[in-house]
């Protein structure tokens, strides 16, 4: 038993004319008063899973909380967030990011949380998730590519494209059908690197485009660069340049369908506009990998502590969210939190 100290109401709408997937990972943004304390209890689903992604000194907090049911559209799903300062983190109700903990992982649940994920814990790469591609094409080797509690990528030799390091996810094929939105929690300790990541069929070969990948990224010397990635050689499109981001973790984000892809300011996590909206018939079908490299020429490392996939939103929107005030403020009241 435990005493709920407050108790605030939360309005999930979805304002399209498409209902939200069940499953769903609402995005909530809030400050918390007893952050390890906090919990999400819905009238429809009990209590749900949720994961703290970032907490600010003046504790904003990112939250993503996994609702079970599909919001209809025009529809409004109704929640309330517990605090309570007598309890912790328990690696289900409440988890939070792998580097946010004393302990790496320590109270991580993202796997829990969203479609799929990896924090790249402990000291080897998980070969049931991952294949270990290596740095020359698909046979090469595999010495730039390590796990310590986070994923590093180094190596690069200044060859042409097959020298490039990488790895790529081994689940079966259909894993990453979308539409879908991917996530990935990245540092590039200097400008002078070149990060690629995306959806893909196979490892592309050159520099300027892989063969049958969609909604690819490419950090470059401080600029970030997008891929249509196809058999013909893809279409670069630099959206950005974020020199100030070196030697800092930053999610790199897109959503995506099909036929349109939508991408993320690092800074904000906002979606970008023109020409962050890409439409073109060349995407292809969907991938059934998630690939990580260091691009050749580069030696200086990459590093990534986690990457997700998760529920796209009803036509690319993300459902508001209403914070309604506090329901018990001052009183005690005896309930069963978990």
């Amino acid at each position: 038993m435990s005493m709920l100290m407050a108790s605030y109401q939360i309005s999930v709408v979805n304002d399209t004319a498409q209902a939200t997937p069940t499953n769903f990972q609402q995005l909530i943004q809030t400050t918390l008063q007893y952050p390890s304390g906090t919990r999400f209890w819905s009238p429809t689903d009990g209590w749900l899973l949720a994961w703290l992604e970032s907490l600010s000194s003046t504790n904003q907090a990112t939250i993503w909380v996994k609702i079970p049911s599909s919001i209809p559209p025009n529809g409004t799903y109704q929640l309330y967030m517990t605090q309570d300062s007598t309890l912790g983190f328990n690696v289900n109700y409440l988890g939070e990011a792998p580097q946010l903990s004393s302990s790496y992982a320590q109270y991580d649940n993202g796997a829990n949380v969203f479609n799929f994920y990896d924090n790249f814990a402990g000291t080897s790469l998980n070969t049931t998730t991952w294949s270990n591609v290596g740095s020359s094409g698909t046979s090469g080797s595999t010495s730039g590519i390590s796990v310590n509690n986070g994923l590093s990528l180094t190596g690069g030799d200044g060859g042409d494209a097959g020298h490039e390091t990488w790895i790529k996810t081994s689940l079966a094929s259909g894993s990453f059908t979308g539409p879908l939105a991917t996530d990935v929690y990245e540092n590039s300790p200097s400008t002078a690197t070149c990060f690629r990541w995306g959806l893909t069929n196979s490892i592309p070969t050159t520099f300027g485009g892989g063969t049958d990948s969609i909604g690819e990224q490419i950090y470059n010397d401080g600029n970030w660069y997008t891929d249509t990635g196809n058999s013909s050689g893809g279409t670069q499109n630099q959206i950005g340049s974020w020199s100030s981001l070196a030697n800092t973790y930053v999610i790199w984000g897109f959503e995506a369908t099909e036929s349109v892809v939508y991408y993320f300011d690092p800074n904000t996590h906002t979606q970008l506009s023109n020409p962050g909206q890409t439409i073109t018939t060349t995407i292809p079908t969907y991938s059934s990998s998630i690939s990580l490299s260091l691009t050749n020429g580069y030696t200086n490392p990459i590093y990534v502590k986690w990457v997700r996939t998760r529920a796209y939103p009803p036509n690319g929107t993300m459902p508001s969210v209403s914070l309604g005030t506090t329901q018990y403020s001052g009183e005690l009241i005896t309930v069963s939190v978990p």
